[in-house]
């Protein structure tokens, strides 16, 4: 296993992330990979991998999937998992090394803009790409790494009419709390529904989100 590190400068955003939510994230890491494990337990059957495949793993976190799909395609593939985390790639290192792989890579930088080669056959994503700031920017950086007629999967969930257990919190906290303000420091969990944070007019047009992507 490679430890290549890729660490580029953050934004007010991957800082609020490594800052206040990892360690959230971290102390809830056992209820998080059961219940994320069962989504991605459902696509992976389906997911069409092939021996010797190089694959790229956008927002690995823990790196739970990435080892997984360098099980898949095996010694003769290579997968690289990437995320701006650090604290979720010493973890995803060290089960790693536990598991005994080689053809596994982790990289800290932001998906967003990391320089990627068009050289994977495969991107996949699991609840990663509904974190980006910018999903526009983000979902055509991860399409620039794929070789000609890569595939692309992520899961993601759809949008917060589908899931009110996203908000329902929010909810019932304003009823008793004024908003947060205008420009303060979020992550989400956001969807991919369009207009769910605004910061890019592009992005909150759903139909300027489709046709940009």
């Amino acid at each position: 296993m490679s430890t290549a590190h890729a660490i580029e400068p953050n934004s007010p955003y991957v800082d609020f992330w490594n800052a206040v939510l990892v360690p959230k994230f971290n102390a809830w890491r056992h209820v998080l990979v059961g219940g994320l494990g069962q989504h991605s337990a459902m696509v992976f059957p389906a997911l069409k991998l092939r021996s010797g495949d190089n694959v790229l793993d956008a927002g690995c976190g823990w790196g739970e999937t990435a080892i997984e799909i360098a099980q898949r395609v095996g010694t003769s593939g290579s997968v690289v998992g990437i995320d701006c985390c650090g604290a979720f790639l010493d973890t995803a290192r060290a089960d790693t090394r536990a598991a005994g792989l080689a053809n596994l890579t982790f990289v800290e930088a932001d998906v967003q803009t990391y320089a990627f080669e068009p050289v994977y056959d495969f991107c996949f994503s699991r609840f990663g790409t509904q974190f980006f700031e910018n999903p526009v920017a983000g979902l055509r950086n991860m399409r620039s790494a794929l070789r000609p007629g890569g595939t692309m999967t992520m899961i993601v969930w759809r949008g917060r009419a589908d899931n009110p257990w996203l908000t329902l919190s929010k909810e019932v906290v304003l009823r008793y709390l004024p908003p947060v303000k205008e420009r303060a420091a979020t992550c989400g969990p956001a969807v991919l529904d369009g207009g769910h944070r605004g910061r890019d007019p592009a992005v909150a047009d759903r139909g300027v989100f489709e046709r940009q992507i």
